[in-house]
């Protein structure tokens, strides 16, 4: 992998989870969801995976993408596939607590 390469999968991979994030975020945000449930929602959406692989294959089909990128976009699937649930464990940490808080509460 070169270096160029290397670094497009770094960007592609940012860019992946940056705009999950904070569009998914956004549009809970217009629904009146609060401020954390709005960036949980958008961490639960941050995972890509075959339309990305799709719609990649068929661009290099069809002439409009170079073989080599096919790289970061496997990469991309790989980590969000992979950090998806690891991201949702950090922001339902102060949930997890607060919900076992309210049920021992009720007892």
């Amino acid at each position: 992998m070169t270096k160029t390469i290397f670094i497009f999968s770094i960007l592609l991979l940012l860019v992946a989870i940056l705009s999950k994030v904070f569009g998914c975020a956004l549009g809970a945000k217009i629904c009146r969801y609060s401020n954390i449930e709005a960036i949980q929602i958008g961490t639960g959406m941050i995972s890509r995976g075959e339309v990305a692989l799709i719609v990649a294959n068929k661009g290099i089909a069809m002439g409009l993408m170079l073989q080599e990128f096919l790289a970061p976009v496997v990469i991309m699937v790989v980590v969000t596939t992979i950090v998806t649930p690891i991201l949702l464990k950090v922001v339902f940490k102060n949930r997890s607590k607060s919900v076992d808080l309210n049920l021992k509460a009720n007892v």
